[in-house]
């Protein structure tokens, strides 16, 4: 547990001082830590906090975020961070982070289980699966739909956006409630996407 704990504080003080070097590291260390948690054919022993479990993948969207920024101001760096630059081309690239947070929501079949939960059904094994029945799993996969629709909201997709939630029951008894911060965040971009595609009532 101190593990991640130290490795997300990390991530912080990256994200606020990087320069490229450090940038690079940080993505490689969010695959790292990803691939510990997909790549297995049988769960993690380990269970975390819901709390860091959020931090995790909302610091990784923030990160996303930070580096298209810092890339964007790529006059101001020097001949050196250039060439690093295009030799890391894939680095906290959008497909890929898409793709991770994909994974995360498919490896415990979270929008079956909401769609469940929204039937007053019971999950089950059969329906979320060995990985789904895990919290660590079902709340990354679960928090990964928050981030998918905050990334979309950055990248300008709002339908897209809301599409990632849409089995999401927006209450405060649901399970975004665990985690305060995570609720203030999906309300705030599912109100923002609403508003640009001008669902104004909703």
């Amino acid at each position: 547990d101190y593990y991640f704990k130290d490795k997300q504080w990390y991530q912080r003080r990256v994200a606020i001082t990087a320069g490229i070097e450090h940038r690079f590291e940080s993505y490689h260390n969010y695959c790292d830590l990803f691939s510990y948690i997909l790549a297995p054919d049988q769960p993690v022993s380990i269970e975390l906090p819901n709390k860091w479990l959020w931090d995790i993948i909302d610091e990784f969207v923030y990160q996303f975020q930070s580096f298209q920024q810092f890339k964007s101001k790529s006059g101001k760096m020097n001949e050196e961070e250039k060439i690093m630059l295009r030799d890391e081309d894939d680095v906290w690239k959008v497909t890929a982070v898409l793709n991770i947070l994909i994974q995360l929501t498919e490896k415990c079949n979270i929008n079956l289980q909401l769609q469940a939960i929204e039937a007053g059904e019971v999950v089950t094994e059969e329906l979320a699966g060995e990985f789904g029945m895990r919290p660590i799993y079902r709340m990354t996969g679960y928090f990964s739909l928050i981030g998918l629709l905050r990334l979309y909201c950055l990248l300008g997709d709002y339908h897209m956006a809301l599409s990632c939630v849409q089995h999401i029951q927006f209450k405060d008894k649901d399970m975004m409630s665990l985690v305060p911060a995570c609720q203030i965040t999906a309300n705030y971009y599912a109100g923002f996407a609403n508003f640009m595609i001008r669902k104004y009532a909703n």
